[in-house]
């Protein structure tokens, strides 16, 4: 006898995320998890495969950017120009990394409802 696990639908669309994945996800809301589940189809991943860093090609593809804006975003100065995004990355000699948790939260706080309406919960 098979048990069914429940199923959670995703907000905007996105399908239904197995319960499963919810419990290897604690402490996300649906809303964080759908982020999580955008990046990884993006880049050909499932949400157990995704990687914990991207790089910035990777980035690029999910923020549909291109490499040389993250790299401008990289080396901006905040006092020449304070409007700039800012996207945390990790350095480790010429190689730079984007932590996923940082790309989706960056992709959360750029999402809005309305023009000038941030969506709900983002700095929370």
């Amino acid at each position: 006898m098979s048990e069914t696990l429940p199923v959670y639908a995703l907000p905007s669309g996105m399908g239904q995320l197995p319960h499963s994945a919810l419990l290897e996800w604690p402490g996300l809301t649906a809303e964080q998890i759908a982020v999580y589940v955008q990046i990884a189809r993006e880049l050909g991943f499932c949400l157990n495969t995704l990687p914990p860093t991207l790089t910035p090609r990777q980035t690029a593809v999910v923020l549909d950017v291109s490499e040389g804006t993250l790299e401008q975003w990289r080396c901006v100065s905040a006092e020449l120009r304070p409007n700039c995004p800012v996207l945390p990355f990790q350095k480790t000699g010429r190689s730079v990394r984007y932590p996923v948790w940082e790309v989706a939260k960056f992709i959360r706080l750029h999402t809005f409802v309305r023009s000038g309406q941030r969506l709900e919960g983002v700095c929370a």
